[in-house]
């Protein structure tokens, strides 16, 4: 019987150290508001944007959010303020649930991330994460691209960069380790015009997958080659030699024979080095995707994650938000040798001799004509 009196009084004391914990933490984050209360030097710091943007992304997804009862629930405001903290910091959600500025329990911040996310994929990705599809948007990036490194036609500049999942369960393990990274990855595909801008970003394959099997299996890849076979031939993207040669998507020379080709390898080369900065931008801005963090989620919500990193990038870059330091892009960089840097030849998968054909034609009269 003691014992039971015992156990009554500690299920009690719990009760209630539970409840007077759920008031401290209302009362913190009601007494806290970092858009009112933090300098916007500190409110940088914190959230990695300024707060014009915060409530610019704000003003974008309260509209989808539901009300909650106030005397129970959070703000939309506070639901928001906390997913951006997490891209921010890319942390665990119960040291976020324990930040001052946010105050939230694990389950919470949890289901505030899941909100967010769910939002952002569904109606705010398809705003700011577009490919171009009109003559004027093509031209413009045509315009930009060849004014500052003398290659004409290019759309679009292709790369995949790897981000750290935690193991998924064993029945997909194998389709999300990467040999090159020794760890469990997404392969995500970026690609970007001449401002950083992300015109598209494919989260859904796993470390496991190479870049042209990614490329093929896109909807931008069966868009350029139906744009192709209806008559378009004169707009196409810049890839490394991972990918194979296509009148859509054009790579270096594998083995330049004369200065011609030599040139126009140097042009490629620095033109496409936009996107690999792009990557290191985008994972410098927002730690959740960092090279040096492991996203703990199974990988349809990690994609997800890092859909909504690529989403708030573009509206940054829209708002002139200014990039990182040279010094911290350098640090998400990735270090190992790229795959234009080895001799793999024109490598075809998935795509017929003719095509191949096509593409060498097409990047020696680029070639020919300009270099």
């Amino acid at each position: 019987m003691d014992i039971l009196i015992i156990r009554r009084i500690r299920r009690a004391r719990e009760k209630r150290r539970v409840k007077n914990l759920r008031i401290i933490r209302r009362e913190l984050r009601d007494t806290i508001n970092p858009l009112e209360d933090y300098p916007e030097g500190y409110f940088k710091q914190v959230f990695r944007l300024t707060k014009d943007i915060c409530r610019t992304y704000m003003r974008l997804i309260f509209p989808y959010m539901e009300d909650r009862d106030r005397s129970t629930g959070l703000t939309k405001e506070q639901r928001v303020l906390c997913a951006l903290r997490f891209f921010a910091c890319g942390s665990f959600q119960r040291s976020i649930g324990l930040e001052s500025e946010i105050s939230q329990a694990q389950p919470t911040v949890s289901q505030c991330l899941d909100e967010v996310l769910n939002i952002i994929d569904e109606y705010i990705a398809p705003q700011f994460i577009k490919f171009p599809t009109t003559t004027a948007e093509k031209n413009d990036i045509k315009r930009q691209f060849y004014q500052k490194h003398g290659i004409p036609g290019v759309i679009g500049l292709i790369d995949c960069t790897h981000v750290l999942i935690k193991r998924p369960p064993v029945a997909v393990e194998h389709a999300y380790y990467s040999v090159r990274k020794a760890a469990h990855s997404k392969n995500v595909q970026i690609i970007c015009d001449h401002n950083l801008k992300i015109l598209n970003v494919n989260p859904k394959f796993g470390g496991l997958v190479n870049d042209s099997f990614i490329f093929n299996s896109s909807s931008v890849s069966q868009y350029l080659r139906y744009s192709y076979n209806r008559g378009e031939r004169d707009s196409w993207l810049l890839g490394d030699s991972g990918y194979g040669l296509l009148p859509w998507l054009i790579t270096p020379v594998p083995t330049p024979h004369n200065e011609a080709e030599e040139r126009f390898n140097n042009a490629h080369k620095a033109c496409r080095s936009t996107v690999e900065r792009c990557n290191g931008v985008l994972k410098s801005r927002f730690r959740a995707i960092s090279r040096q963090r492991i996203l703990l989620y199974d990988p349809v919500k990690a994609g997800k994650i890092i859909n909504a990193c690529c989403t708030l990038h573009n509206v940054m870059i829209l708002k002139g938000y200014p990039l990182p330091t040279d010094e911290e892009i350098a640090a998400e960089l990735d270090n190992q040798v790229q795959a234009d840097e080895a001799p793999y030849g024109d490598f075809v998968e998935m795509d017929t001799v003719a095509i191949l054909q096509n593409g060498r034609r097409l990047r020696d009269r680029i070639i020919r004509d300009n270099f």
